[in-house]
């Protein structure tokens, strides 16, 4: 298919003029949990279901290819989703599993109830065509039928155009990089960025969550994360870290050895930054300015620290006001 001059198909070459837009869940049920995350790799949808009846999720004909609820996640090896949903752009699919009408062949996956796919309806090949624009357009919806019990319900999205932007948001460290003695942080770029913390000190060093709770213990014994933690549960539940029937978050820690070295990386969603394109407010596109300042507090012993930096405004070179004559 030719595309028209002045028109973009909505996903070329690294496609990062489009995003994939959760809207949630319709009709809203309490219980159920959905995050996209649409990173270099392809957009991916991760669920989780604490109510007490099993969620089943659709194929584009209707046939359910995984269940999740309370005991864990189960996938139907006979369905084709099942595997074109494992990786980006799909897994090979056997031959049984090739047809319609073959019998479903549920087999246990995961034992918390939790799931992450590769959905190919999200893919970005199926935005619409629009032409260039200076604003974010959205270029079409996307939908996945899921049923909860006897309810019938809808993960529901959009895909966005987003212009390519002046410049772009960074996020970097204003405090020094070893705010006590045998303590090393380094911020690593991401949306979000990501905080690598090395403790070979006297001291443990204990990083306080985004609640002000309890959140990672790093010392010379290795490091340890309280699955209590509205920020841990955040950032580490789909890894399989997570603490089966005591998931709520909150309450006293409970503390789970996750590393033996004595240094841990997190994603950071202090250090975040909004995306280009969204209606965050004027933006000076050529000019660089802070957008905000962030800090993640730690106790070092028993005295309290701050992790501190700021999100800027980063210009492109071509964006970048020549200065008048005389300045």
């Amino acid at each position: 298919m030719q595309v028209a001059p002045g028109m973009a198909r909505a996903h070329q070459g690294a496609r990062e003029d489009v995003r994939v837009v959760l809207d949630g869940i319709e009709p809203p049920v309490a219980g159920l949990r959905v995050q996209v995350y649409d990173d270099a790799l392809a957009p991916q949808l991760v669920l989780e279901n604490q109510s007490s009846r099993v969620l089943e999720i659709f194929d584009e004909q209707g046939r359910a290819f995984v269940r999740i609820k309370a005991a864990g996640v189960a996938a139907d090896f006979a369905a084709s989703a099942w595997y074109r949903s494992l990786s980006p752009g799909g897994a090979p699919v056997p031959e049984r599993a090739g047809a319609a009408a073959a019998e479903p062949e549920w087999r246990a996956v995961r034992a918390q109830p939790s799931w992450g796919w590769f959905d190919p309806r999200l893919d970005k090949e199926r935005a619409e065509l629009h032409p260039a624009s200076d604003v974010p357009v959205t270029l079409g919806q996307w939908r996945v039928p899921a049923r909860l019990g006897a309810q019938a319900l809808e993960i529901r999205g959009h895909f966005l155009y987003l212009p390519h932007p002046g410049g772009v948001f960074m996020a970097r460290l204003t405090s020094g990089a070893e705010p006590a003695p045998g303590v090393r942080v380094t911020l690593a770029p991401g949306r979000p960025p990501a905080l690598l913390l090395e403790n070979t000190g006297v001291h443990p060093v204990s990083v306080v969550g985004v609640d002000d709770e309890p959140f990672l213990r790093v010392s010379a014994d290795g490091v340890e994360a309280n699955l209590a933690s509205p920020t841990w549960q955040d950032l580490g539940r789909y890894r399989g870290l997570s603490d089966p029937g005591h998931g709520v978050a909150g309450g006293a820690p409970r503390w789970r050895r996750v590393s033996l070295a004595p240094r841990y990386s997190w994603l950071e969603p202090r250090a975040g930054m909004p995306s280009v394109g969204e209606a965050d407010g004027p933006r000076p596109d050529n000019m660089r300015a802070k957008v905000k300042a962030w800090q993640v507090p730690v106790l070092v012993g028993r005295r309290r620290l701050a992790i501190q930096g700021v999100v800027e405004w980063v210009p492109l070179p071509s964006t970048i006001l020549d200065p008048e004559p005389g300045d």
